[in-house]
């Protein structure tokens, strides 16, 4: 389940993501939070962070 982030479209005017270009994605893990539902299940909540790279930079960063 995705409950909500951001995009911070970081590469500018000379690096946007085009169609067929070639990228890598990185996802890194910056928090993780046990919690428990209403219904008194165990739950973890993470946060991720993505970022989305070309040839010429970074380009995006995915925040959820």
């Amino acid at each position: 389940m995705w409950a909500g982030g951001e995009l911070e479209w970081v590469g500018g005017e000379t690096n946007r993501l085009r169609v067929g270009q070639e990228v890598k994605e990185a996802t890194k893990l910056v928090s993780a939070l046990g919690k428990r539902t209403k219904a008194g299940e165990d739950m973890v909540v993470v946060g991720v962070e993505k970022s989305y790279e070309t040839k010429e930079g970074v380009a995006l960063i995915d925040k959820r």
